[in-house]
Parts: C-alpha cells; structure tokens; sequence
C-alpha cells in the first residue's frame, strides 16, 4: 500500500510531466462574451486544446484567435446550446477531456489538481467540481439527497450520481462518449451521468477549499431558467430509475478492489477518500449522505403544493387562478429565497386578492 501511495501523490505532476494531450470544450451564447474571455484566460494556459462552440455570435471575438483554440460557429451547424462544448468529441483520440462552463473562472491549479485526483483513482473514474447524489427514485430531476456546489468546500472526495458537466473531468479512454449521446434535449449533466453509470464508471466530486472555483454570473444560466419550468430532464431521470446506492456500490467496488484494498484509517485521510462509502462496502451498510432526509422530504412536500401535475387543461387552469394556488407559489418563493420575497409577501398576497375582488 506505500508504493501506491507514493505513486498516488506523486501524480500530482506538473503538465509538462503529463504525457496525454489535454482538451477543454466550452459553448457559449452572445450574452455572455465578456466573461467568456475571463473563463478563457483562465483555463487556455493549462489546456492543449480549447475547443469553443459559438451560438449565434456575428463576430469572432479576437481573444478566441490563438492557435490553442477550436472555433465552431451556430451558422455553419445550428444553435445547440450547452450540447457545443461536446460537439467534437468524437474525434478525440486518447486524452484528458475537461467539459466547461462559460461562466466559471477556473484557477490556476484547476487542471493539475483534477488530473492528480484522475490518477489516484488510477484514471478509473469521472472526477468533477459540482456533484450531487440523486433520491433513490426520482420523481423531479431537481430534488437530491446530497448536493456539493462547485462554490463550496469539500474535505473529502464523494462518490456522487450526478455531475455538473462545468466541472467535469474524465480520460477519453475510460469513459465514452459521441456527440450524438447529446444531441436533442440540453441536459449535458444528465446524460454525462448517465452514460458513465451505463458505463459503470463512478463519479467523485473532489475535495476542495471553499470558492476555489468563482461563479461569473451567479444565479442565472440553464440550471437556473429549467427550475422555473418543466422539463425533460425529469422524464429521462425517472426512465433511469432507480438511481439506488446498491447499483453505485455494484460500480464503485471494482475501483475500490485496485485502490483501497489494505488502506487503513491513516492512508484514507492523507489521500482524502471517501470514507463513509469505503466503510459501507466494507460493512454492507448504506452512507448517510445516500439516505432520504428530513429537508429532503420537506422539499417534495413543498414541490408537491405547488407543481402537482394536473390531468386536464382546464382543470389547471382554474387551479392556478385559484386563491390557494397563486398563495401557495407566494408562499413557495418566500421559501426558497428569503429576503425581498418574505418583505414582499403580504403585499402581493394583498394585490393578487385585491385583482380577484375587481
């Protein structure tokens, strides 16, 4: 076990040690080609290749000129939203593939420290930044046992089910993927996810100090517009059902049998494992971030009120001009983001009241 010690950090090479190429994908939209440069000039030094996939830019802004990047553009093969930054990886041969977000700074350690934590786990996983772990049965794609920003810290690595594809980082010869996989419906995470799991390789969110990656543009993008409406998303979630602890135990053991077999409490904390997962495969007991919790069930009771399905459209809408149910969405929003809203509360309660007495 000191040899794979040993080999394990001493992996945490500079990238001129790393042999493999190295390529990062972004896609971007107009609105955002100002702090696209900033995510630029933070990741292109560490990456051999970034490949940029434009949606409906007029102009090839001139900090993409560089002999390091990739340009696509919408005109020449459609606007395919977030689905641009895996457009080419088909035609990727052996390498380091890093999934990006335009609207993430990444710091200067970014691909050291991922490419380090892909090779204790002997290149065998997906590692990413942004992890959460899915209810043993989903029912809505945004509800989660466990969930780990990309903006806060972890101590530890942790086994996850699902991944921010902003943040993810795989070796293309482990986990496969072609850009028809993504094609139709934005929902790169999902389908990450799931193709590593149909792969049966696991995913690791990484240990990290807090804000070591900086959100650009905080509280907006696709997570943020698909939690205001329905989606797809739920629907291929559900067909992938159940997303249970013994199905990941099942894909995490044969990583565990090459990497934490003979590891000991000590080696466990210097590497910085996932101990609650290693111990439950060793005593056959389930970890507690893997369990229904209390906030859990609070939220499907709160998603319940407000976004229960209705089987006739006439029925919906009489629902939602109804009293209760425009309250109840009030109430929801309150919830969810305190401040302005709980100050706002009784005035539009008042008004909505008010527009049904007229």
């Amino acid at each position: 076990m000191k040899d794979h010690i040993e080999k394990l950090f001493n992996s945490q090479a500079s990238l001129q040690e790393i042999k493999n190429k190295i390529v990062g994908g972004v896609a971007s939209f107009p609105k955002r080609i100002k702090v696209l440069e900033q995510m630029v000039n933070s990741i292109l030094p560490q990456v051999d290749e970034l490949i940029v996939y434009l949606n409906n830019y007029e102009e090839l802004p001139a900090f993409l000129i560089d002999s390091k990047v990739t340009v696509f553009r919408s005109q020449d093969s459609g606007d395919i939203s977030a689905n641009g930054k895996v457009y080419h990886i088909d035609k990727l041969t052996s390498c380091y593939f890093f999934s990006l977000d335009d609207d993430i700074e990444y710091p200067t350690d970014y691909v050291d420290k991922m490419i380090a934590c892909l090779k204790k786990y002997d290149n065998m996983v997906g590692v990413a930044v942004h992890g959460s772990i899915f209810p043993r049965r989903v029912q809505w794609y945004f509800e989660r046992y466990s969930l780990y920003s990309f903006v806060r810290g972890l101590k530890t690595d942790t086994f996850v089910t699902l991944i921010g594809s902003g943040t993810l980082a795989f070796h293309t010869d482990t986990l496969k993927a072609k850009f028809s996989d993504f094609c139709g419906d934005v929902m790169v995470d999902l389908r990450f996810s799931i193709l590593a799991r149909e792969q049966g390789i696991p995913l690791v969110c990484i240990a990290r100090p807090k804000r070591w990656l900086k959100a650009l543009v905080p509280d907006e993008g696709l997570y943020q517009e698909n939690l205001k409406r329905k989606t797809y998303h739920t629907t291929v979630a559900v067909k992938h059902n159940p997303w249970s602890y013994e199905i990941y135990k099942s894909i995490i053991q044969p990583v565990a049998d090459v990497c934490f077999r003979g590891i000991d409490d000590n080696e466990i904390r210097l590497l910085k494992l996932d101990k609650q997962f290693i111990v439950s495969l060793k005593d056959d007991t389930v970890p507690e971030n893997w369990k229904e919790t209390a906030r859990y069930r609070r939220n499907v009771e709160q998603r319940k009120a407000v976004f229960d399905p209705i089987g006739f459209a006439g029925e919906k809408r009489i629902l939602e001009e109804s009293h209760p149910f425009t309250i109840r969405q009030l109430l929801s929003r309150a919830v969810r983001k305190p401040g302005i809203n709980t100050i706002r509360l009784p005035y539009l309660v008042f008004k909505h009241v008010m527009r049904k007495v007229r």
